[in-house]
């Protein structure tokens, strides 16, 4: 027989149906099911909850992340390897170490599912990937996206939509392509020395790189790179004068030389220098600058410290003398489509920006123009 509805309220708080009161096994399967915000706030509410997911934190985190990542696991595996010290630094990190790293990732990449729990994670591992994809990517993600559909609203007279949220496969893509970019950055700049690895041109990243992916890959990568640029760029600005080396700040040192923490952006040559050096340190940097600043002051100490020579690496490889090669040719066409789309142009394929139309390049033949389906991967 069914209590009534005052018989039921009159029930003991400690006899009354709670997930804590679950089997472990229950609470742990509905721990594995949740989304990362969701299981961070159970595992803050419940002292229970918490204690079973110590337990098996490995498992829950690498779980959560799958699920997030989806195909951009292997991308995100890779970016985490290439991070480490043992595979970035100087001696090791070889024209021919890189080959074989890209080796590796373009057999992981060609498989038909890959999982993060296909490699052997240890928990501090996922604890760091977790916590670079949540806290770097997720507000870079968002941010990004705020600057793409701006610049669009204004080429068409537009009010910008700056609360509209991506579907889930734009929103794919852009994670896709933000680690992508965040890999390139890793191979081919040396963040130790804040300069570009030795023996690596241009044509390394085509070659090496570009190469793996498909003309439309290329210019989410490319779009990344243009975004980072841009907010850069604007960051300069604001600190044209507080790094400039008459500002009072470096009064105590003699010159010639320039002040140590002093960049003259004076010069357009030695300011762009400097800004394709800087975005080519990564997104880590950018997050801090737009995200972890307490005042002005702070931002120009902060920046002082990530100002970075080398990354005319990448700019070569997309609009230097690499265009004159056959597969140079190819990113001519995603660097005059990648223009478009800071400038706003065509909302469609890729994160309501990328037009359907463009060339299909590789290391061989010649650039046929192609339609590309809004459904590319």
């Amino acid at each position: 027989m069914v209590g009534t509805p005052s018989e039921i309220t009159s029930v003991p708080l400690d006899k009354k149906p709670s997930l804590e009161n679950l089997p472990a096994e229950l609470r742990l399967k509905i721990l594995d099911a949740l989304d990362y915000e969701d299981l961070r706030a159970l595992v803050h509410a419940s002292s229970i909850f918490h204690q079973q997911y110590r337990l098996d934190r490995r498992g829950l985190l690498r779980g959560c992340l799958q699920r997030t990542l989806g195909a951009a696991a292997v991308d995100a595996c890779a970016v985490y390897r290439s991070n480490l010290d043992s595979f970035s630094d100087s001696e090791s990190c070889t024209r021919e170490t890189v080959v074989v790293f890209l080796k590796a990732y373009q057999d992981r990449r060609s498989r038909e599912t890959y999982s993060i729990h296909d490699k052997a994670l240890t928990e501090g591992e996922t604890v760091t990937m977790t916590a670079f994809h949540f806290t770097v990517i997720e507000p870079l993600v968002k941010r990004f996206t705020s600057w793409a559909l701006s610049h669009l609203a204004s080429e068409i007279g537009a009010s910008p939509r700056q609360n509209e949220p991506l579907g889930e496969t734009e929103k794919a893509r852009v994670v896709r392509a933000m680690y992508r970019f965040q890999l390139c950055c890793n191979i081919f700049h040396d963040r130790r020395r804040k300069h570009t690895r030795e023996n690596i041109k241009g044509i390394d990243v085509v070659s090496l790189f570009f190469c793996l992916f498909e003309p439309w890959e290329v210019e989410e990568l490319v779009c990344v790179h243009t975004f980072s640029k841009d907010e850069f760029d604007r960051i300069f600005s604001d600190l044209h004068w507080d790094l400039h080396p008459e500002h009072p700040r470096f009064s105590d040192q003699r010159r010639p030389p320039t002040p140590d923490g002093a960049f003259d952006f004076d010069f357009a040559w030695e300011r762009d220098n400097y800004l394709v050096g800087t975005v080519m340190c990564g997104l880590e940097p950018l997050h801090t600058a737009l995200f972890k600043m307490r005042d002005h002051e702070h931002l120009a100490t902060t920046m002082q410290k990530s100002i970075s020579l080398g990354g005319q690496v990448f700019d070569g490889a997309v609009c230097g003398p690499t265009q004159k090669s056959t597969f140079g040719k190819g990113l001519e066409g995603a660097r005059a489509r990648t223009a478009a789309v800071r400038r706003g142009h065509n909302a469609c394929s890729w994160a309501r920006i990328f037009p359907p139309a463009g060339v299909d390049f590789g290391m061989e033949g010649d650039i046929q123009q192609s339609v590309w389906p809004t459904s590319r991967g």
